[in-house]
């Protein structure tokens, strides 16, 4: 069971990884400083509008964080809206996994994290860096795609 201080849906100031993910909320995620940056960036359009951000993070060569952000549009607009907000995966012999989908305006933000830390809720943490990315991004909250936003 969980015995941890849930993760801020604030993002705390400080070093961000790939540009994006507060590096402090990924030091609280893993209970530890010992990891590297797979890789990850954030691309935006000549306007400087995000166009999509991703990063992955591992330990010991394994990915236990990985957040992507991407317009809200064919598959991933399909699957939002077909899909859950957050769940956990209790894996049969593995780690438990926690991920969440928010959206937000035009965007799609989904993270995954692998809980290694104990104590830790890794879906509640999936959803408290999904709601910081949020913030470190400043993704508009406003629709402009076709169609309806989703409704959740």
């Amino acid at each position: 069971m969980a015995t941890s201080t849930p993760l801020s849906s604030e993002a705390p100031s400080g070093d961000q990884l790939c540009d994006f993910v507060p590096r402090q909320s990924v030091v609280e995620v893993l209970g530890t400083e010992e990891f590297e940056v797979q890789g990850g960036n954030v691309s935006r359009d000549s306007a400087d509008a995000l166009s999509g951000a991703a990063c992955q993070l591992a330990v010991d060569g394994d990915v236990v964080v990985s957040v992507m952000v991407g317009f809200m549009l064919g598959y991933a607009g399909n699957g939002f809206r077909e899909g859950l907000y957050s769940w956990t995966d209790t894996g049969d012999d593995g780690p438990v996994t926690g991920e969440a989908r928010l959206s937000r305006g035009d965007y799609l933000i989904d993270v995954e994290v692998v809980g290694i830390a104990e104590g830790r809720d890794a879906e509640t943490d999936a959803v408290g860096l999904a709601q910081q990315v949020i913030q470190t991004l400043e993704i508009p909250d406003e629709w402009t795609l076709q169609g309806t936003a989703p409704s959740r």
